[in-house]
């Protein structure tokens, strides 16, 4: 096996991009999401500028919004559901940039002291990094990984061997070809 001598990161490099992507698209949406879900006064905002751009029912929309971009950052950081989260976050925020940015309703302005909504290069930024992750799959370290691959775990338990004169030896196990 020629490919046995190389090193896990030599092996499984095409796993390891996803993980910082998962992690930065992830606290990005937590850090813009979390004041308008764990905060009245980030709450009273979003929802005023909802109800600016005339979007209707902005109380419930801020929630249901805030929520998904909540949830949707946990799940990317953790690496559950990621194809899933990626897909409705994204579908969020094209509706976001329709409706906002491109049908001319212009940026709605925040209550003083408070934060204005992300610029639609960003919203761009957070839709192509969330379709790579659906494109890639969540990769390694990931609940997704665990559960599509139980045996294909990215780190092995060594076991004990005895070779012929008696001694005893720690051998890595291989599984299906994959040397961990």
């Amino acid at each position: 096996m020629v490919g046995a001598k190389r090193g896990w990161i030599a092996r499984n490099w095409m796993q390891l991009p996803q993980i910082p992507l998962r992690i930065g698209v992830g606290l990005a949406l937590l850090w813009h999401s979390a004041p308008m879900v764990l905060t009245a006064a980030g709450h009273e905002n979003f929802t005023h500028m909802l109800g600016e751009v005339g979007l209707p029912f902005p109380g419930p929309n801020a929630w249901a919004v805030a929520s998904l971009e909540l949830a949707g950052g946990l799940a990317l950081i953790l690496g559950f559901q990621v194809t899933l989260a990626s897909i409705l976050v994204s579908l969020e925020i094209l509706v976001r940039i329709v409706t906002i940015y491109l049908l001319g309703r212009g940026f709605p302005t925040p209550l003083p002291g408070q934060p204005a909504l992300p610029d639609y290069e960003l919203n761009l930024m957070y839709v192509a990094g969330m379709t790579a992750l659906v494109i890639a799959g969540a990769g390694y370290y990931s609940f997704d990984w665990s559960q599509l691959h139980p045996q294909h775990q990215p780190t092995a338990k060594p076991s004990l061997r005895h070779d012929a004169a008696g001694r005893t030896k720690t051998v890595r196990k291989h599984r299906e070809g994959m040397n961990v």
